[in-house]
């Protein structure tokens, strides 16, 4: 099983309450509406440092803030996946 299939395997969807115990310990990752989340998840299992430093710096990705931590008590639902020690996620949808 390639990495890409394991990965949407893996790939689940919850409110964004259970993402704050990833956002307390600093482990949360953002992936913008830009960027798939599968392949924001390849470049992270395979340490594909380029992809995931441009993806940094043009902010198409981004550590969790604490602007974003009031997101999480919204209504949105999100996309996420665990690649320790991180957790990537993005927004889905919002009511």
């Amino acid at each position: 099983m390639s990495i890409r299939e394991k990965l949407l395997e893996e790939l689940e969807t919850v409110d964004g309450k259970a993402l704050i115990p990833h956002f307390k310990r600093g482990a949360l990752i953002f992936v913008g509406s830009q960027i798939d989340i599968i392949d924001a998840g390849v470049a992270f299992a395979t340490d594909n440092k380029e992809s995931v430093a441009h993806w940094l710096q043009s902010g198409s990705i981004w550590k969790a803030t604490k602007e974003d931590n009031t997101s999480l008590n919204t209504q949105n639902s999100f996309q996420f996946l665990i690649l320790q020690p991180f957790v990537l996620a993005k927004t889905v949808k919002t009511q």
